[in-house]
């Protein structure tokens, strides 16, 4: 029980939860603006390209000519 009410305590819980949630989609806004979805996107992929080199490279110890090419999801051709 609020010291001004019960209507005042009410009304003081639903300020805060506006306020927070206020914040929240400010900050949602923030990270799903295009620059940060594109930063991200450039990160993730980045390291899923490094990943996989290092599964590859892991697999055949090295790199090797039939690793490369179209046909195993590479798009460079191999290097002669």
């Amino acid at each position: 029980m609020n010291r001004y009410g019960d209507h005042a305590g009410e009304f003081a819980t639903d300020t805060a939860a506006t306020a927070g949630n206020a914040a929240m989609a400010a900050w949602n806004t923030k990270n799903l603006a295009p620059k940060s979805v594109a930063k991200r996107m450039a990160k993730d992929t980045g390291k899923m390209v490094l990943e996989n080199h290092a599964e590859k490279k892991g697999k055949s110890g090295g790199s090797s000519s039939k690793d490369m090419g179209p046909e195993n999801g590479n798009d460079t051709p191999p290097k002669m």
